[in-house]
């Protein structure tokens, strides 16, 4: 209805879907589930490397969580918790909506993300598709199948 609500609300959330417009993220508390969440901690990583690299801002350690992987608890960092979450992701609507959330990252403030480590920049480089480096220094892509297999020198004494 036209001269009714905020404007600058407006200006930032679809009123028909209930999500902001930038990040598509559920603005109505009841709907916000673990789609909001998962973009939410990634956006949340990429700023924070934004604030170590640019702003110089040392005091803002990259988090790291401890975490079970392969039976053992490891230390990962949010970004290799962000790869392992979504190499097990198979809603394809959610995932297509994510990886056009990354892409509008990527084109806005891809000169900030300098990390090497971080999700944004772990892409197969045969076909680009995220998620191409996991946790534990092994590397294949889960769509074309390209893979880097590290070999480990055994120096007997």
């Amino acid at each position: 209805m036209p001269g009714f609500g905020d404007s600058k609300y407006e200006k930032l959330v679809n009123l028909k879907s209930s999500k902001t417009k930038n990040l598509d993220l559920n603005v109505v508390p009841i709907n916000i589930g673990f789609d909001d969440a998962f973009v939410a901690l990634n956006v949340f990583d990429h700023f924070t490397s934004i604030g170590r690299e640019i702003l110089k801002l040392n005091y803002m350690p990259p988090v790291n969580i401890v975490h079970p992987f392969d039976g053992k608890l490891k230390h990962l960092s949010l970004s290799d918790l962000i790869c392992e979450i979504y190499n097990k992701l198979s809603d394809q609507n959610f995932l297509k909506r994510f990886k056009s959330i990354l892409t509008k990252m990527k084109k806005i403030f891809g000169n900030y993300f300098t990390e090497s480590d971080l999700f944004i920049n772990n892409t197969c480089p045969k076909c680009g598709e995220f998620g191409y480096k996991k946790p534990v220094r092994k590397y294949n892509c889960n769509k074309c199948g390209y893979e880097i297999v590290m070999k480990q020198k055994v120096i007997h004494l």
